[in-house]
């Protein structure tokens, strides 16, 4: 129950509000986090009835791929972000910072 009330929390607060995650600096953690290790380890669970090491590193594979997509986005975006006044790692560090 914690996994789903969390989720869709998360998923509100990542896109809506007056200051949305998806346009902070923390918005990359997040999607590592939650598209990547609670959806692969709750699915596994929900399936097997256990979290295995294996699907740990399942799950940080694709957040951590989830999170460079939503990095080049941010990358792209970034005069449109800096207009909008928003606080993406391009925006706050340098595109430079960002690349790297």
């Amino acid at each position: 129950a914690f996994v789903v009330l969390s989720s869709i929390t998360f998923g509100v607060l990542y896109s809506a509000g007056p200051y949305p995650i998806s346009h902070s600096k923390f918005a990359e953690l997040l999607v590592i986090v939650y598209y990547g290790l609670i959806a692969c380890a709750s699915t596994a669970y929900l399936q097997n009835g256990m979290v295995s090491n294996r699907v740990l590193l399942a799950g940080l594979q694709v957040g951590f791929l989830a999170s460079v997509i939503h990095a080049i986005q941010n990358l792209r975006d970034c005069e449109e972000d800096k207009r909008a006044k928003r606080r993406t790692i391009p925006v706050k560090y340098g595109v430079q910072a960002a690349r790297w």
